[in-house]
């Protein structure tokens, strides 16, 4: 199923989902790693409803995918700066208990962002997230 996505890519719109980050998350800043965040649900708040096999085969997808601050102002500047480069997702699996596609975001310390960012996941975890843009 994936593989007819990936033929149609250039025909079809993005779809784009958003999820706030749990208290579960946990941040090691030694490490620069906020572990398990959950990157995919099988219900979204845009209405989608993810099978369990479409998640399963999407791990693949999400395995090393980049993580960028902030949202495109304009489709019409479809490349990111390398100011919103953050950092990726490892170690992405899906979790039957959870309905839930989670993994590991490895951060860039010196990103200056990070701050702000692991302080509001700490303090506020519902109020921070991760959305995608797939096509």
């Amino acid at each position: 199923m994936l593989s007819t996505i990936k033929a149609q890519r250039p025909a079809r719109k993005p779809l784009r989902e958003a999820l706030t980050l749990d208290a579960s998350s946990r941040i090691d800043r030694d490490a620069g790693v906020i572990k398990d965040v959950r990157i995919l649900g099988a219900k979204s708040r845009n209405g989608r409803e993810y099978t369990e096999e479409a998640m399963r085969e999407a791990v693949s997808l999400y395995e090393n995918a980049d993580v960028h601050i902030d949202h495109r102002l304009s489709e019409k500047e479809p490349e990111r700066g390398l100011w919103e480069a953050f950092g990726v997702l490892k170690n992405v699996r899906y979790v039957p208990e959870q309905k839930a596609l989670r993994g590991d975001l490895h951060y860039l310390k010196t990103h200056e962002a990070a701050a702000k960012i692991l302080e509001r996941i700490e303090r506020w975890p519902e109020t921070i997230g991760l959305s995608h843009e797939a096509y």
